[in-house]
């Protein structure tokens, strides 16, 4: 079905590397079948997001012939990551943050695509990560 964006929930980081904990990427066959479903079905305009880090980061997957998949990684709502620079992740595409905090997505649709507005802001109401993402028809 075409459509302009589709946001894809999961409870675990699905673009990151290897984390040592839950992540797509202990799951590669899996991983893999979601990355040729999207292939398969032309679906365009996806973007991810998860949590269950204890600290906030955006993802980014660079596809050779196709749009960049992003991941927005929002935690922990209740408990500060205190264990200092998280695992590795190749993926990253920015800072991390590591207070408590929520995401928030914001969609503009009024362009030639939906860009999105994704947000970690912390306890205090302040954006501690911000990134624009434009998904063109």
């Amino acid at each position: 079905m075409p459509v302009d964006l589709r946001v894809i929930a999961s409870c675990i980081q699905f673009i990151s590397e290897f984390s040592g904990g839950e992540a797509w990427a202990n799951m590669p066959r899996e991983k893999q079948r979601m990355l040729d479903l999207l292939q398969k079905t032309n679906a365009n305009g996806v973007l991810f997001i998860s949590g269950d880090r204890h600290w906030s980061e955006f993802s980014r997957l660079d596809r050779a012939g196709d749009y960049s998949l992003y991941d927005v990684t929002s935690s922990a709502l209740t408990e500060e990551h205190k264990r200092g620079t998280p695992t590795p992740n190749k993926f990253r595409d920015g800072p991390t943050f590591h207070g408590n905090n929520v995401g928030l997505l914001t969609i503009d649709w009024r362009e030639s695509g939906p860009e999105v507005h994704a947000q970690v802001i912390d306890q205090n109401g302040r954006a501690r990560i911000e990134k624009h993402v434009r998904f063109t028809r």
